[in-house]
């Protein structure tokens, strides 16, 4: 049966046009400048890429690419009921799409052992999706798509594009199943048969141009085989719906074409100011109409095609959000198996989910298909900095809760702020500007607390916070100081450099700091009218203080 596809302050548009022309103008340069070195020119996707620069891959990236190959079996992945071919090409294009050259080739091999059966016989099935999007991964892995797997992919390609009438260039699938082509197996027609040089990749690209409604989104489904209309703007409401996902792969697939043409260009823009409008806040992007919630599929695909856009900081919000729903445990936060760790949750709540759990046979499939389509995108989040815990505190009050502040951390990523002891341990996903917070409960006893600060790379800081409990000092006075004489006070029981003051009928008299053996040395001068005297020490915080008394003569 046929796969049904990928479901899963602006620039003016002409200046938007002229920036994007640049942008296929550097990829042009480079491949020529790749031939004239006497490399191996970079596949179309490859070399778009080249041209737009990319954050530091950040450890997410590399985790996710880890995860997604060990669910590879001789380069194929496998579900419970079959081995879906569909699934492991997305999971090559991440592979590409992040530099992965190994991973492409091994999968390149085990997608070339069974794509036949993926594409269909050729005489009774003919999926036309299949075809181009088989034929895109064969490209970009290097491979001869006429000859892959020992089939003809662009021949059948081919020969499943209409060639005349309203819908000329048009994909059909042939098949007792019915029709089953969209958009997006339009998008990586075009991509196969452009990158083949087919003389119906021009057809086929104008086709798809039709496919974007004014508004500047793409959208999922055609109209009707035998509509008069087979336009987005021209077709019935219900065909001619917004999706993120075909918009998405559209641009990403506009973007790699080698071509000037002012309607591309116009589409791009266009495509670009739209998908834009639809992130939501925290970076996030939902579906369409009947997915609007925020998910990391469509999320990962707009923003990998922003990030070949050039369109920084949308791609690296997406990022961030992305890696912010990554399996993930650091330090004394051990909250999922070892083995998921890497995998990218759909969204909140499979996240949740998966808490002191295993990634089963019956979830693996949506976090495959999540972190293939989100892995692309993770290379736009922003890397960490240096982490740091400041503490400056050089004493705080014994059973207090203190909060322990990180900056610097990649944003997303996973923060575990723990007691050294491992009685306390707090997850946190870092916000937007690398920062997370945690509190801490101290016992009511003078002791140190030390605080780990830990990602998934292990201990990045570690705060030792002294807190002081509640004690008796002992004081020790001259007994008796005639008026206007000094007296003399040693103070021990204090803690090294701990603040005290003396007091004398409510007055402070003196203050000072311990020294390092936590003892206070001090004289003052003796006012006040003879009789006794009560001399109150008070040190850091309340409950820690002494008294002496003392006579005073005339």
């Amino acid at each position: 049966m046929p796969e049904p596809g990928v479901v899963l302050p602006l620039c003016s548009g002409k200046d938007l046009m002229h920036r994007h022309s640049r942008i296929r103008a550097l990829v042009a340069v480079s491949a020529a400048s790749l031939a004239l070195g006497g490399l191996a020119v970079l596949p179309a996707q490859a070399t778009a890429r080249a041209a737009a620069p990319t954050a530091a891959r950040a450890t997410s990236s590399d985790q996710a690419a880890v995860w997604l190959a060990a669910q590879l079996t001789d380069g194929v992945i496998h579900n419970d009921q079959y081995d879906d071919i569909g699934l492991t090409i997305d999971t090559g294009l991440a592979a590409d799409a992040i530099g992965e050259a190994g991973a492409v080739s091994t999968i390149a091999n085990g997608v070339a052992g069974q794509v036949a059966g993926y594409v269909g016989d050729g005489t009774t099935e003919s999926y036309a999706g299949a075809l181009g999007k088989a034929a895109t991964f064969a490209e970009i892995a290097g491979r001869d798509p006429r000859a892959f797997g020992g089939v003809d992919l662009i021949g059948r390609l081919e020969a499943r594009v209409t060639g005349s009438g309203a819908a000329a260039g048009r994909i059909v699938d042939q098949s007792q199943y019915g029709d089953y082509a969209n958009v997006i197996g339009q998008a990586f027609a075009v991509q196969a048969l452009s990158g083949a040089s087919s003389a119906s990749a021009a057809s086929a690209l104008a086709f798809l141009l039709k496919q974007q409604c004014d508004a500047g989104y793409f959208r999922l489904n055609f109209s009707a085989a035998g509509a008069a209309a087979q336009d987005c703007d021209g077709s019935a409401a219900a065909d001619a719906k917004p999706s993120v996902d075909a918009t998405a792969t559209v641009l990403r697939v506009l973007l790699s074409l080698d071509t000037f043409d002012d309607a591309v260009n116009a589409s791009i823009d266009a495509a670009i100011v739209w998908l834009e409008k639809q992130q939501y806040a925290d970076g996030s992007f939902g579906s369409d109409d009947q997915i609007v919630t925020e998910n990391a599929n469509s999320t990962g695909l707009a923003g990998w095609a922003l990030g070949l856009a050039q369109e920084r900081k949308p791609a690296r919000r997406a990022a961030e959000w992305l890696r912010a729903h990554q399996v993930a445990n650091a330090g004394a936060c051990v909250s999922y198996a070892t083995a998921d760790t890497g995998a990218i949750a759909y969204d909140d709540a499979a996240l949740a989910d998966l808490a002191g759990k295993k990634i089963t046979a019956e979830t693996q499939d949506q976090f495959r298909r999540a972190t293939a389509q989100a892995l692309p995108a993770l290379q736009y989040a922003r890397p960490r900095g240096d982490i740091v815990a400041p503490f400056t505190a050089e004493y705080v009050k014994a059973g207090t809760q203190q909060i322990i502040v990180v900056r610097n951390a990649a944003p997303g990523e996973l923060v575990c702020l723990s007691t050294q002891d491992g009685s306390d341990a707090v997850a946190r996903r870092a916000n937007k500007i690398g920062g997370a917070k945690a509190g801490f409960k101290l016992p009511k006893t003078t002791g140190r607390t030390v605080i780990l600060v830990s990602t998934v790379d292990g201990l990045a800081d570690k705060v030792t916070i002294k807190a002081l409990g509640e004690t008796t000092f002992e004081v020790t006075a001259k007994r008796t100081v005639a008026r206007g004489g000094l007296q003399s006070v040693v103070v021990t029981g204090l803690a090294p450099a701990e603040t005290l003051g003396l007091s004398v009928g409510g007055r402070l008299v003196k203050s000072g700091q311990a020294n390092a053996k936590g003892v206070y040395r001090t004289t003052y001068r003796v006012t006040g009218a003879p009789g006794r005297t009560r001399l109150l020490v008070t040190g850091a915080f309340s409950g820690r203080q002494g008294t002496a008394t003392y006579t005073v003569t005339r």
